[in-house]
């Protein structure tokens, strides 16, 4: 099982030209909070990103979370020296993190490549998604039509296999506000 954890627009815009677009220090102080958080002491979490969000992060490895990331690329020797461990695909990345005794969650981080196969995968538990209502000019997005329940395309009702367990709102950090959503994947 794994949850994916974004930030993101109403459009489902998550960045633009390799960069995020906007500054929201509480979501970066959520997200620390999220992914760190573990009730065994003995445990740590995992992070699994796309090389393009390895090479996005200001500081690299993530600290005090198992850093995997997701590439075709053969040359990978700066991410191994950097402390973080490479799968060819999120399938790779789940069993080596299964074999893994001290692992207690795994997230999806980014960016929408491997959102848009996260969001499909049946051992997609929850997604966090931090909505932010300001729009800004975004090339990279999350596929955040797919939590929509009961939506029309081209005139046929689909279901969302998620639904919506918690919302808050209201919330506003100088120009920019923001909500915090979850939702779970219906049938577990």
């Amino acid at each position: 099982m794994f949850d994916i954890l974004v930030a993101c627009t109403k459009k489902g815009g998550i960045g633009k030209d390799g960069t995020i677009p906007w500054y929201l220090p509480p979501d970066l102080k959520y997200f620390r909070s999220i992914t760190m958080e573990a009730s065994d002491s003995g445990a740590i979490n995992a992070v699994i990103m796309g090389k393009n969000t390895w090479y996005s992060l200001p500081k690299r490895p993530l600290a005090g979370r198992l850093n995997v990331v997701l590439t075709s690329s053969e040359n990978v020797e700066d991410i191994t020296a950097s402390g973080a461990h490479v799968c060819r695909s999120l399938d790779e990345a789940l069993a080596y993190l299964k074999g893994m005794a001290n692992i207690e969650k795994v997230f999806v981080i980014g960016g929408g490549r491997v959102y848009e196969e996260a969001i499909r995968h049946p051992e997609c538990r929850y997604v966090y998604a931090t909505v932010i209502e300001n729009e800004y000019d975004c090339d990279t997005f999350f596929p955040l039509e797919r939590l929509e329940r009961d939506r029309s395309q081209d005139g046929l009702t689909i279901f969302s296999s998620f639904i919506m367990v918690s919302f808050t709102f209201g919330f506003r950090y100088k120009d920019i506000r923001y909500e915090f959503r979850k939702y779970e994947r219906t049938g577990f």
